[in-house]
C-alpha cells in the first residue's frame, strides 16, 4: 500500500525542447500533475442509439507545484515562471540570479523547459516534457514562511514504470521567513529599498498571462511555446497605524506610481528581492486583527517613464539550478 508520506516530485533542466532528460533534482513539493487528453466525440448518424467513435484530439502535462520557498529552491520555479535568469555572477558563492519583468519583444527570456516527475513512491509515475509556468504566486502571512505555487503546463506527458533518476535529498536548504521579511515603499525606482514600512502583515505577488503553450494542426502535443504582456498583481495587508497606509489609501484615488520591494533577508549571502513599479487599485475597507484596524491593498504592475518594470532576485549559495 503507498502512501502520501511517499510522494516525490523530481525536476531536471532540459537543454533542448522535446526531449526529457533524466531528473536530478528533488523537490521539497508537492505536485498534482496529469495528463489532461482531449477525446472528441464526433457526432454521427449511423444507425445506432450508441455512439461508436472517439479519438484523442490534444494531450498535455497540467498541474500545481506548491512548496515552503527555500533561497536554493525557489530558482526552480522562478526560472519555470520567467524563464532563463540573466546568469550567475561572481567567482563563487554567493551567486546572485535575475529574473527581470520585460518591457518589450527585446527583454523576452529565452524558455527554461523541464522534464518533471510526480510519482507516490515508484509504483506510479507521471512524467511531463517541456513543463514551465503559466503562472506564479509568491506569498507569506506574519509567523509564516514564504509559500511558492506554480501553474504547469508542457508539451508530452507519459506514464513510466519508474523515475528517470532518484536525486538524493539536499538538506542545506535555507527558508525564507516572514519574520525575516521587510517591506520598503519608495516614490522612485532609482531609490527602490530605501524606505522601510514597519507594518506587514501578509503580502501575496502574483504573476499571470506571460508565459503560455501554442497547438497547431499536425501535432498532438503542443508544439510551440508564446509570450504575452504580463499581469502583476501584489496584495499587502497592513496595520493602519503605517503611515504607508494612509498614502496607499488616498493614492486609489489618483495615479501615483510607487516603486515597492518585498526583501527576504537572511544575511548577504541569502537574500531574494521583489521589485516593482506599481499604482495603486484598489483598496479594501478597514478590517481588525487582534483588535487592531488593517486594510489590504492590491496594487497592479507596471513600467515608469524610464521603463523600469522590476525584477526578482535571488542571491544564494546554489552556482546553477
Amino acid at each position: 500500500m503507498t502512501s502520501i508520506a511517499t510522494r516525490q516530485v523530481c525536476v531536471g533542466l532540459q537543454a533542448v525542447a522535446g526531449t526529457a532528460v533524466n531528473v536530478d533534482t528533488l523537490l521539497r513539493a508537492t505536485c498534482d500533475l496529469k495528463p489532461s487528453v482531449s477525446k472528441i466525440h464526433p457526432e454521427e448518424n449511423i444507425g445506432s442509439y450508441a455512439p461508436a467513435r472517439h479519438y484523442v484530439g490534444q494531450i498535455m502535462p497540467e498541474g500545481t507545484l506548491k512548496m515552503d520557498a527555500t533561497y536554493e529552491q525557489i530558482l526552480i520555479p522562478l526560472s519555470m515562471a520567467l524563464g532563463n535568469q540573466t546568469g550567475a555572477s561572481g567567482n563563487g558563492a554567493p551567486y546572485t540570479y535575475t529574473w527581470p519583468l520585460p518591457d518589450d519583444v527585446t527583454d523576452e527570456p529565452t524558455f527554461d523547459l523541464w522534464t518533471i516527475e510526480y510519482t507516490d513512491g515508484g509504483t506510479y509515475v507521471v512524467r511531463g516534457t517541456d513543463v514551465f509556468a503559466s503562472g506564479l504566486t509568491i506569498s507569506g502571512a506574519a509567523g509564516e514562511g514564504w509559500q511558492v505555487e506554480a501553474e504547469l503546463t508542457g508539451g508530452e506527458v507519459d506514464l513510466p514504470d519508474a523515475l528517470s533518476a532518484s536525486p538524493a535529498l539536499d538538506d542545506t536548504v535555507t527558508p525564507i521567513k516572514m519574520a525575516e521579511t521587510l517591506l520598503y515603499v519608495d516614490t522612485a525606482y532609482a531609490s527602490i529599498g530605501g524606505s522601510n514600512v514597519e507594518e506587514l502583515i501578509s503580502f501575496n505577488w502574483k504573476l499571470e498571462n506571460y508565459l503560455h503553450t501554442k497547438q497547431y494542426a499536425g501535432a498532438l502535443y503542443p508544439n510551440g511555446r508564446g509570450t504575452a504582456p504580463w499581469q502583476v498583481t501584489l496584495k499587502l495587508v497592513l496595520e493602519v497605524s503605517a503611515a504607508e497606509a494612509q498614502t496607499f489609501a488616498d493614492a486609489v484615488l489618483t495615479t501615483t506610481q510607487y516603486a515597492v520591494r518585498v526583501r527576504g533577508y537572511v544575511d548577504a549571502n541569502d537574500y531574494c528581492n521583489i521589485d516593482g513599479m506599481y499604482m495603486v487599485e484598489e483598496v479594501d475597507t478597514l478590517d481588525e486583527r487582534d483588535g487592531n484596524n488593517i486594510i489590504a491593498v492590491t496594487l497592479k504592475g507596471e513600467k515608469d517613464a524610464s521603463d523600469n518594470t522590476g525584477s526578482i532576485v535571488v542571491v544564494t549559495d546554489v552556482v546553477s539550478y
